[in-house]
């Protein structure tokens, strides 16, 4: 396991940057490389978060859409009336 999967796992287990960044420091890391290594899984966890959407984060407004049924309703009327007119 190379060292960003080892971060990555750790940050799934809810450990935090600054406890896992003190361990491998101690178990001899370069500084840059957990830096790097952390600033990595950071930003793919927060691409993964951002690109879920759940289903209870979209707000349906139903009063809005029967208001636009309705209206292309209206439309839609009118066009057919509009063409039998020119029709006859």
């Amino acid at each position: 396991m190379d060292l960003l999967e080892y971060v990555a796992l750790q940050m799934k287990k809810g450990k935090n940057p600054s406890e896992i960044r003190q361990l491998l420091v101690q178990n001899g890391y370069p500084v840059y490389e957990v830096e790097n290594a952390l600033s990595v899984a950071e930003t793919k966890d927060e691409e993964k978060k951002a690109s879920k959407i759940s289903l209870s984060s979209l707000k349906v407004n139903v009063p809005g859409y029967i208001l636009i049924l309705a209206l292309s309703g209206v439309l839609m009327a009118v066009g057919v009336a509009t063409l039998i007119v020119y029709l006859i």
